[in-house]
């Protein structure tokens, strides 16, 4: 994760996060938590979820964590953190981030 994120900051020891999972039919979700900061929850595609973080609505899966350890590593930075909670969503095929584009996985 580059330590320039909007969310990197946020990111401290022992907070709660959650992580979430988007399939090819999340594409426009992407797009949105992928734009401005400020417009990330605006709208009905989220809801409060377990200790009032926001859960993404129609994602493949998502999980609940908690930070155990974060190290920097020149401008970018690595998270780690334990598991606590989660839920599945629809099957969908796998949405991937990659070198500013979207992509699916395909059969090699």
């Amino acid at each position: 994760m580059s330590q320039t994120a909007s969310s990197w900051s946020s990111l401290k020891k022992d907070a709660r996060v959650a992580l979430h999972f988007l399939g090819t039919e999340s594409l426009e979700l992407a797009q949105i938590m992928a734009g401005e900061a400020s417009e990330r929850f605006v709208g009905d595609h989220w809801s409060p979820g377990p200790h009032g973080l926001p859960i993404l609505k129609g994602v493949s899966a998502w999980v609940e964590a908690q930070v155990v350890e974060r190290v920097e590593v020149e401008f970018a930075g690595m998270v780690a953190v334990r598991i606590t909670g989660g839920g599945l969503g629809p099957e969908q095929s796998p949405l991937a981030y990659h070198q500013k584009g979207y992509s699916t996985a395909t059969a090699l």
